[in-house]
C-alpha cells in the first residue's frame, strides 16, 4: 500500500440507549459546540486524533486527508458582477482543520497532503444542490463560478507553503488570517 486516505468532516457523539434498536445508542449534541449547516459538529481536534490513531495503531504508510470541508447554505445567486463571496465560517473551519493536520505532523504522523472538499459547489447525493461545500460559488442556473473568501485563504496557504497555518487545531471563531483583497495580485 502506497498511502492511506482519511475523510474527516465531524465527530459523532452517542449515548447509551438500551431501548433504541438495533444500535442501543442515540446521537447527542454538544451544547457548547459549533455546528455546520448539516448539523455536523465542528471539532478539528478529532482530525488530529484520527490521524494519530490510524498512524499509531494500523500503519506507518503516508496518510492523506482526502476529504475535509463544511457545508453552508450559501445563496443560490450572487449579485450581478460579484467578484467574491465572503464565507468566514468556512475559512475558520479550514484554518482550524489545517492546524489540526499540522499538530498531527508535529506529533510524528506522516501526512503528505490535504484535500479540501470541494473545489466547486456541486450536487451532493444526500442533499442535492441545497448544501454548498465548494470554495468556488456556482450559480447552477448560469454556471458562473465566483471565488469565495475560502478560495483566497487556500491560495495563501499554498503561496506561503503553510506558513499562515497556526498550531493548536481549536476552532477559533473569528480569528482569521489577513488575506489580500479580492482580485489582488499575489
Amino acid at each position: 500500500m502506497d498511502f492511506l486516505g482519511i475523510n474527516y468532516y465531524a465527530r459523532g457523539l452517542t449515548e447509551d440507549a438500551p431501548d433504541d434498536w438495533p444500535t442501543r445508542s442515540r446521537k447527542v449534541t454538544n451544547p457548547s459546540a459549533l455546528y455546520t449547516a448539516l448539523d455536523w459538529e465542528i471539532h478539528p481536534e478529532g482530525l488530529t486524533r484520527a490521524l494519530t490513531w490510524v498512524h499509531d495503531r494500523y500503519t506507518k504508510v503516508p496518510l492523506y486527508v482526502t476529504e475535509n470541508g463544511m457545508a453552508r447554505d450559501d445563496p443560490d445567486h450572487l449579485p450581478p458582477g460579484a467578484r467574491t463571496y465572503d464565507d468566514p465560517e468556512r475559512v475558520a473551519y479550514l484554518a482550524a482543520h489545517l492546524a489540526a493536520v499540522r499538530d498531527a505532523i508535529t506529533g510524528g504522523v506522516d501526512v503528505r497532503g490535504y484535500y479540501a472538499w470541494s473545489l466547486m459547489d456541486n450536487m451532493e447525493w444526500a442533499h442535492g444542490y441545497a448544501m454548498r461545500f465548494g470554495v468556488l460559488h456556482v450559480d447552477f442556473d448560469t454556471l458562473v463560478r465566483t471565488p469565495k473568501t475560502s478560495a483566497r485563504y487556500l491560495r495563501e496557504v499554498a503561496r506561503t507553503r503553510g506558513a499562515i497555518v497556526g498550531g493548536g487545531g481549536a476552532y477559533r471563531g473569528g480569528e482569521l488570517p489577513e488575506l489580500p483583497a479580492a482580485g489582488a495580485a499575489s
